[in-house]
């Protein structure tokens, strides 16, 4: 029976409140951040901007990512307008590139089946957090394994400050080549480290988050 107030505030582009959002932070318990379906940009705004700003007023304050107005993904002229842009609403998959020293890998992230993984992953690699990351596994026909900045396969923190748990869908498995999932330690050990299959490798279903 307690009441919760839910203050929103749209604010992107306004430079007068980049110096007063910040007083908004203090005492909250939790981050909801917002993009819409329909304009591509603003989920680049919560990378680019929101993330970045959150973490850093609110490090230990859990966030929510919110996709709105999902019911215009598959609407005829919303997808019409999009396109006179150049532009798609936001998918399922949202894809990134990854640059490395023997070429380019596209990823796409499924950010609405595994959201916490995905989330993690995007943050981090808008942070920069992967920027010179070694490869430091690869089995020749088992998988390519990176994403511990010190390069020793030992270390890496999630964006969350800790581990956090894994999250399986039925739709997500092993199946093929270019499997993008998070490394472990064991159960609900997720921190950074990814790995991406050479072949399909169906007994690591269940064990191994893909989100890739």
């Amino acid at each position: 029976n307690k009441i919760v107030e839910l203050a929103l505030w749209d604010t992107a582009g306004q430079e007068e409140y980049d110096r007063l959002r910040p007083l908004s932070y203090p005492e909250s318990d939790v981050i909801l951040i917002c993009f819409a379906i329909d304009y591509p940009p603003s989920l680049e705004n919560v990378t680019d901007k929101w993330y970045p700003e959150v973490t850093h007023f609110c490090p230990d304050i859990p966030i929510v990512l919110v996709g709105l107005k999902s019911d215009l993904r598959r609407n005829q002229n919303a997808i019409r307008l999009l396109r006179a842009q150049g532009l798609f609403p936001v998918t399922y998959q949202q894809s990134i590139t990854l640059h490395t020293d023997v070429g380019d890998i596209k990823i796409e992230i499924f950010c609405e089946l595994v959201p916490q993984t995905a989330y993690n992953f995007l943050a981090l690699c808008a942070s920069g957090y992967y920027n010179n990351c070694l490869i430091h596994r690869n089995i020749k026909g088992f998988i390519v394994q990176m994403g511990d900045p010190t390069g020793t396969g030992k270390n890496g923190m999630s964006i969350y400050g800790k581990h956090f748990p894994d999250e399986f869908d039925s739709s997500l498995k092993h199946n093929s080549r270019g499997i993008v999932s998070m490394a472990n330690s064991g159960p609900n050990t997720n921190g950074s480290q990814f790995f991406i299959t050479y072949f399909k490798h169906q007994h690591l279903d269940g064990k191994y988050t893909v989100f890739g």
